[in-house]
């Protein structure tokens, strides 16, 4: 078990995120270790689906202390999931490089075949280092977000200058909170602010480009507002689309 804190800034397409936890783990001989963890790292969107992200973390605990810093590659797309990942680690536990593969194929709207590959260094809680592969399916037996309850003309987008553009959002119904989530910032929500009568709004740094984004209402249902094109996601579900075309946004 463990508790921390993590502070998030993102800007344009990129996101850094800090962390820092303490807790305690219990190893594989039955003993327990108190341990202090720091973090950060930095995630940048390269192009349409696909992230380049790096990092550090350091680990302390009552007798081991190293630190892993590792570099990935991610791809999504309609129906494919790539990601590669590599890592190297010094300190009490340094262990040779390491590199890790995973790819997703969805082979149908709810079942999605996966194969992971790689290997994997020595862990705190006293395993050794290793190589592993794995093949298995996931079936999704939960349904599409519900449709958010909005009238006509739910989201308009304005452009400010720039890449600066203006996402308002109309939601009609029982709310406390509304954030929008979507692919230029890896999916992370962002709250929006309360605007006039039932609109709610936020200001993004969005480049020329097609992007997929959802709407999260009291901070745990994901919808997508009546009224704008769907296509579906990753995941089963659906998910809107906002296009942003030589300086101007529109609805799509």
């Amino acid at each position: 078990g463990s508790g921390g804190l993590m502070g998030v800034l993102s800007s344009g397409r990129s996101l850094i995120t800090l962390g820092a936890s303490v807790g305690q783990i219990r190893t594989i001989y039955d003993s327990t270790l108190g341990t202090s963890v720091l973090s950060a790292r930095l995630q940048h969107r390269v192009g349409r689906g696909t992230v380049l992200s790096g990092g550090i973390v350091g680990i302390a605990s009552d007798t081991v202390r190293y630190a892993d810093a590792s570099i990935d590659l991610s791809f999504t797309g309609t129906k494919l999931r790539a990601l590669v990942a590599g890592g190297i680690r010094t300190g009490d536990l340094a262990d040779d490089p390491w590199v890790q593969g995973l790819v997703e194929y969805d082979v149908l709207s709810r079942m999605t075949l996966e194969l992971t590959m790689g290997r994997y260094p020595q862990t705190l809680v006293g395993f050794t280092d290793g190589l592993y592969m794995t093949l298995g399916s996931r079936i999704r037996l939960a349904g599409a977000p519900r449709r958010a309850a909005s009238p006509e003309r739910p989201v308009d987008v304005i452009p400010l200058g720039g890449n600066r553009v203006r996402v308002t959002v109309k939601y009609v119904g029982e709310v406390q909170s509304l954030e929008l989530a979507g692919a230029w910032n890896g999916w992370l929500p962002v709250p929006l602010e309360k605007a006039a009568g039932d609109k709610w709004s936020i200001e993004l740094d969005l480049e020329a480009g097609i992007y997929q984004y959802a709407i999260v209402v009291n901070g745990d249902e994901w919808t997508v507002p009546d009224g704008v094109p769907s296509e579906p996601d990753d995941f089963g579900g659906v998910v809107a689309t906002l296009v942003i075309s030589g300086g101007r946004a529109e609805r799509r």
